[in-house]
């Protein structure tokens, strides 16, 4: 289908921040498209794959694959939020998952940051210790102290972040 016979649905809850769509954009440059996206066939407004529509019209691709459904509005956005929603629920195998991000860091390294995998990397639970005590540890509790920042965009935020970093500044990113 031509990619401008689509458009996003402006009911659409979820939004995509610049980072998400660079990272969808470089998964399509290395994978192309693998998934199509799902599109009411009455209104051809995208019921799921907005993020990837994004960064296809960002790439200048003029067709794209789509699944045309036939859901009237209440359906379109149930389903729309469902598809959102469950990929949020999602966990990750933290074993598996450090094997791969570690794979990706030496294989393909422009997809590795383009994903923002390191930050991920960090985001995991340190391994177990190697012959640790099996008895209960008493829990050590530590003040945390943080500042909240206010950014004026994505970049900003991103500059910021990479700057604290690298003066060894534990840092998370968020958007509130």
């Amino acid at each position: 289908m031509l990619i401008d016979d689509v458009q996003p649905d402006p009911c659409n809850c979820n939004t995509h921040a610049e980072a998400s769509i660079a990272a969808i954009a470089a998964s399509l440059d290395r994978y192309q498209q693998r998934k199509p996206i799902v599109v009411n066939r009455k209104t051809k407004f995208i019921a799921a794959g907005e993020g990837t529509w994004q960064a296809m019209k960002q790439r200048g691709w003029t067709h794209i694959a789509v699944v045309l459904v036939d859901d009237d509005a209440s359906k379109h956005s149930g389903y729309s939020l469902a598809d959102n929603r469950t990929a949020e629920l999602s966990e990750w195998d933290e074993d598996r998952l450090a094997q791969v991000i570690a794979e990706m860091e030496v294989s393909d390294r422009d997809l590795f940051d383009a994903l923002a995998l390191d930050d991920l990397a960090a985001s995991m639970s340190p391994p177990p210790a190697g012959d640790a005590p099996t008895d209960p540890q008493p829990v050590v509790v530590t003040d945390l102290y943080a500042v909240l920042v206010e950014c004026t965009g994505e970049s900003d935020q991103k500059r910021l972040y990479d700057e604290l970093t690298r003066s060894g500044r534990k840092c998370r990113l968020q958007v509130l």
